[in-house]
């Protein structure tokens, strides 16, 4: 397993975000497609590791497309994984201006 992947197993669903590829690779890098490897039968093209602070504690995260059937350049609405709730508050600091919903 790679370090990401030890990062990221045991996470879980935790919200969606609408916001575009584009937007996601300003912010992350461009290829989020070697984290993808992570799930078994091509269910996710594209995801991103996230980490960062809410509060003083270690948020760590992904935001990840899954089975939507189409592109990456064309989803709109992604995943958030996580640990917790908290992710969401992450992902809220990266993009205060997209909406992110609770799972």
């Amino acid at each position: 397993m790679t370090e990401e992947q030890i990062k990221l197993n045991h996470t879980c669903l935790q919200g969606y975000i609408d916001v575009d590829y584009h937007k996601l690779s300003k912010v992350f890098g461009n290829d989020g497609f070697e984290l993808a490897n992570l799930y078994i039968d091509n269910k996710s093209k594209s995801t991103w590791l996230i980490e960062g602070e809410i509060n003083g504690e270690k948020v760590v995260g992904s935001i990840y497309d899954w089975q939507t059937g189409k592109g990456v350049h064309y989803t709109k609405k992604w995943h958030i994984g996580g640990f917790d709730k908290k992710v969401l508050d992450l992902v809220k600091k990266y993009f205060p201006n997209c909406n992110v919903v609770i799972y």
